[in-house]
């Protein structure tokens, strides 16, 4: 209860009002009282709710920038690492074993040529 309320409840029993005057005068000052104070920690509450906002804007701006940098740095890192793929083509020679020539020491071919030689023809290269 504050000095004013008190005062202008003494000025109003001094000046000739009477007890219900006086109690009135009190009640209603007890009354405004409280609902100024009920205003100012409601303006308070509303004030450290809005830094408390501005406060997780202020991370989530600091956030999202430091996400944009991450991605940015592996943008360009992956830009240099790429995956080149090559072929390369391996020619290995293979023996065929018929099973016609296994106990015969010449095939086709080197019984043309023994034949071309007693022949006396040149052989083909």
């Amino acid at each position: 209860m504050g000095a004013g309320v008190i005062g202008a409840a003494a000025l109003a029993f001094v000046t000739g009002g009477s007890w219900t005057r006086l109690t009135a005068t009190l009640l209603t000052g007890m009354a405004i009282g409280g609902w100024g104070a009920w205003q100012v920690q409601g303006w308070r509450a509303a004030s450290a709710e809005l830094q408390r906002t501005q406060a997780a804007q202020e991370q989530h701006s600091k956030n999202e920038k430091r996400r944009y940098t991450a991605s940015d740095s592996y943008q360009k890192e992956s830009a240099s690492d790429r995956i080149v793929y090559q072929t390369r083509t391996r020619i290995v020679r293979q023996v065929v074993e018929r099973p016609v020539y296994r106990h015969i020491c010449l095939d086709a071919d080197g019984v043309q040529q023994i034949n071309d030689a007693i022949a006396g023809v040149a052989p083909a290269p």
